[in-house]
């Protein structure tokens, strides 16, 4: 499936905003996408990501973090405040590692997001921030 997770995460969290249990996979998309997009600025840049069956490369510095900043800082901090940390009620964990799992598997990682080297890295770093933000305080 070449669709990216960011718009895949956003989109749960905008339907379902008291659903406590999307936040570390919002959180973590948006850590994690936010360094692997400025870490990756030329593989953006020419293939570009592939989604929706077309390659979308990014034309210039600026717009690609234009694009960073809206889609992994504004609209998650948007999508966090409107569901209000999900309004108190208790996280369960078996979904979140079940969206987890399911992105890793049926998002085509290597064709969605281009990488100078592997793209392994950045799946290991989601998985970790998502487990830890898991973690109960």
């Amino acid at each position: 499936m070449d669709v990216p997770v960011t718009l895949s995460v956003a989109t749960a969290a905008f339907l379902f905003p008291s659903e406590e249990w999307l936040t570390p996979v919002l959180i973590s998309n948006s850590v994690v996408g936010f360094v692997y997009m400025i870490a990756e600025e030329e593989s953006l840049r020419n293939p570009g990501t592939k989604a929706f069956g077309r390659r979308w490369p990014i034309p210039s510095r600026s717009v690609g973090m234009l694009v960073n900043v809206i889609t992994h800082v504004v609209v998650p901090l948007l999508l966090l405040r409107r569901g209000g940390g999900g309004g108190g009620g208790k996280r369960k964990a078996w979904k979140t590692v079940v969206l987890e799992v399911a992105g890793l598997c049926l998002v085509d990682l290597d064709n969605v997001y281009p990488t100078r080297r592997s793209i392994l890295p950045y799946a290991v770093a989601h998985v970790i921030l998502v487990l830890l933000l898991l973690h109960p305080a």
